[in-house]
C-alpha cells in the first residue's frame, strides 16, 4: 500500500515524512519506513507496558489554575514482543481538573526532534485529513 507513494519521493533527494494513525502500527510498515529512511511518528495504541513506564511519572501538578489542562512529554523506550529493537515512543500526558486520572496517549517515531515537537508534528495528521476533505 505504501510502495507507489515511496517510490513517487525515492529519488527526488528530499526528505521523507510519514505521520499515521494506529491502523499503520505494525512492524512490517516500521522497517519498510526505516529501510527507505522515511521519518515517521506513528500512533501507537497504550498498554499494561507503556503504562507501567508512566507510572513513576505521573504526578499531578499542583500549579493548576482554574479550569486548566496540564500537558506533560516524555520520552520512552520500548520494545514490542514482535520488534527487533526498542523504538523511541513519546507519551503525551493531560491533566484535566475535572478527571481524576490523566490522560495518555502514545506515538512511535524515529524524529530527533523534542517530544513535544513529535507529537506536534504527528497532530498536523489531523489538519491534513481536513485539507483532503476540501
Amino acid at each position: 500500500m505504501l510502495e507507489p507513494v515511496v517510490a513517487r519521493y525515492r529519488d527526488k533527494g528530499l526528505r521523507n515524512y510519514l505521520r499515521a494513525d494506529g491502523a499503520f502500527m505494525c512492524l512490517e510498515v516500521y522497517q519498510y519506513l526505516e529501510q527507505e529512511w522515511f521519518r515517521q511518528a506513528i500512533r501507537l495504541p497504550g498498554n499494561p507496558v507503556l503504562q507501567r513506564q508512566l507510572e513513576p511519572l505521573l504526578t499531578r501538578s499542583v500549579d493548576w489554575g482554574p479550569g486548566q489542562t496540564v500537558v506533560q512529554y516524555y520520552d520512552l523506550s520500548y520494545q514490542a514482543a514482535s520488534w527487533q529493537q526498542p523504538r523511541r515512543v513519546i507519551a503525551k500526558v493531560q491533566w484535566h481538573r475535572a478527571r481524576l486520572l490523566p490522560q495518555a496517549s502514545f506515538v512511535v517515531t524515529n524524529l530527533g526532534a523534542r517530544a513535544q515537537q513529535v507529537v506536534e508534528f504527528y497532530n498536523g495528521r489531523g489538519t491534513a485529513k481536513q485539507w483532503i476533505k476540501e
